[in-house]
């Protein structure tokens, strides 16, 4: 994208197109390091094709990629052997020998992360996140570490403002009940549920995590 001020009135300002210019290289190396290069060579050159008119050309030798040499991604806590966190370990998209990949590596993150959430480890949080990068050397650790903490579970079910409701027609519309393990999708249905009955002007669940 063209910085502001490049194009005043149809004609080019030649400073910052220069200026323009000269920023590429470190804008493509930048560009390519989440994709595991970090020695790219770049090279830039402007030409005139017309007048008012120019034309940057801008060739890029990715180089050699950074590899991943260890990959070391573990849970702890007490949701250490959960099945469904288990899975997402044995499939995680990082190997030993791959490109380093920082998105892939982000989603990869995220997911554990959500994934414990939604089994009830809502204090579920990363003592270790690292990626280890030796440019001399072209390789990577990673280093990940999940920390579950306690389970939460639904306590009591308060119901107020709607005292013409029996609790029992209520609790129809709930897509939890006391004691199972906490999730914030069954809040959000339970809220749809609500909502769609068409019985109540407005609806308000609170979760009173310190309870």
């Amino acid at each position: 994208r063209l910085p502001t001020g490049l194009v005043r009135e149809g004609k080019v300002d030649r400073q910052w197109l220069e200026r323009f210019k000269n920023q590429i290289p470190e804008r493509v190396r930048r560009a390519l390091e989440p994709f595991g290069y970090y020695h790219a060579k770049i090279e830039v050159s402007l030409e005139m094709v017309e007048e008012e008119k120019y034309k940057i050309n801008v060739e890029i030798e990715p180089g050699k990629p950074v590899k991943i040499n260890s990959v070391n991604v573990s849970i702890k806590g007490p949701g250490a052997e959960e099945k469904a966190l288990r899975r997402l370990l044995e499939v995680f998209p990082l190997k030993k020998g791959d490109i380093l990949h920082h998105q892939k590596y982000e989603e990869a993150k995220g997911a554990i992360k959500t994934e414990a959430i939604n089994l009830g480890y809502l204090d579920a949080d990363y003592s270790t996140h690292v990626i280890r990068v030796s440019q001399l050397e072209y390789s990577a650790e990673i280093e990940l570490t999940l920390e579950t903490g306690p389970r939460y579970y639904f306590g009591e079910i308060n119901l107020e403002g709607a005292p013409e409701y029996p609790e029992r027609f209520l609790m129809r519309y709930f897509a939890f009940r006391h004691g199972e393990v906490f999730s914030h999708p069954k809040i959000f249905q339970t809220q749809i549920n609500l909502n769609n009955s068409d019985r109540f002007k407005e609806v308000v669940i609170l979760a009173e995590r310190e309870r």
